[in-house]
């Protein structure tokens, strides 16, 4: 467990190299370099697509399609992140 003041961090989505993957993904799924320098942590999400039936969606773009009723882990504009249950 980890946790982290958002008044002072600010939370990016990252698309994985494997899942997803591709160079077709900002950054071709890295973190940017011009980030590194204020990078606190990098956290690898856990799971394999095969392992769920949620997804996610980042840069106007879906690594796997929501699913109603999953969680989602939802990033606003400014960085803060909440997670809460779909429709």
């Amino acid at each position: 467990m980890v946790a982290f003041d958002q008044n002072w961090v600010r939370t990016s989505l990252i698309a994985g190299t494997r899942e997803p993957g591709g160079p077709e993904w900002p950054e071709h799924a890295r973190v940017p370099d011009s980030l590194r320098a204020a990078l606190i942590a990098t956290f690898n999400s856990g799971f394999k697509f095969r392992d769920t039936d949620g997804g996610f969606f980042v840069d106007g773009r879906y690594g796997k399609p929501l699913k109603d009723g999953m969680a989602s882990l939802v990033i606003d504009r400014s960085g803060v992140a909440t997670v809460g249950v779909g429709p």
